[in-house]
């Protein structure tokens, strides 16, 4: 168990030359990555240096550093580009995400200090996420946040290969066959959240304190969005709405779209709305 960081951590950069690339899998097989893959991340990253491959699951990792920073990145099977993450100046963070730091009432900065780096995590379809790590004497705490302070964790522990609960890894074995975890994080109500890779889309599946499944969750672009889903933000009410965001929650017994919504008129407030396939809205 760490807690260093949700989904993070302290990036490992393979100890060679300033151009290297070690090529082989986790089984130090030659030939990995494949061609594919190595060129979506080459387009990608054309300046990285230091670069080192692994292999998770069906799912390509590379740790490498760009303009002296450090990354790591994920790709799956057909060279499509899933996550990133680098370390920052915690004070190069954007203004909102320093704010709600600093004015966090559960850990106030008068006894919470924030580390010197922080983490950007860029991943597919979501928007940037921002992670601070907060230390109180042996205590720490890492407050995950979008720019917009929209959705926010406070993630008092994270786990990752085989610290992940078995519980959780069991689950996901049985329900993602083809997933791969890259990090738990436990948050301060002590349910947990796992950041999995499935196929070409990264999803959030959330548990709840004693590692039962809740839903998961994941970003759906607007155009992929069914019309007859749409259809219903033609209805008056939602005229003075733009959509913010739209993501799909699968639950147990049943699932739906979830829209954010935000009020165009100043100063302008969010809403939510949730929507099942079939364009009937879920109370």
């Amino acid at each position: 168990m760490k807690t260093n960081g949700f989904i993070f951590g302290a990036l490992i950069v393979a100890l060679a030359t300033a151009c290297g690339s070690s090529n082989s899998d986790d089984n130090g097989n030659p030939g990995f990555p494949t061609p594919v893959v190595e060129r979506a991340f080459l387009a990608k990253y054309p300046a990285a240096a230091n670069v080192k491959w692994e292999k998770k699951g069906s799912f390509s990792q590379v740790d490498f550093t760009l303009n002296q920073v450090e990354y790591e990145a994920w790709y799956n099977a057909s060279g499509k580009w899933l996550q990133s993450e680098h370390s920052v100046v915690y004070t190069t963070l954007p203004v909102e995400v320093k704010e709600y730091v600093a004015n966090n009432l559960n850990y106030p900065p008068a006894t919470w200090r924030p580390e010197m780096y922080a983490t950007v995590l860029e991943r597919l379809d979501y928007p940037d996420w921002y992670g601070v790590e907060l230390e109180q004497g042996k205590e720490e705490v890492t407050l995950w946040t979008d720019q917009d302070i929209f959705r926010h964790w406070d993630v008092i522990a994270d786990f990752d290969g085989n610290d992940v609960p078995q519980a959780i890894r069991s689950f996901i074995s049985v329900s993602y066959k083809n997933g791969y975890i890259t990090e738990v994080g436990k948050l301060s109500d002590a349910s947990y959240v796992v950041n999995l890779l499935d196929g070409e889309t990264v999803k959030e599946v959330y548990f709840n304190s004693t590692m039962a499944w809740q839903y998961t969750e994941w970003p759906v672009l607007l155009e992929k969005v069914p019309q007859v889903v749409k259809s219903v933000l033609d209805n008056p009410a939602y005229d003075m709405f733009t959509v913010k965001s739209v993501s799909y929650q699968q639950y147990p017994s049943r699932g739906w779209y979830h829209f954010v919504l935000k009020e165009t008129v100043a100063p302008g407030r969010d809403m939510t709305l949730n929507i099942d396939g079939e364009g009937n809205i879920v109370l």
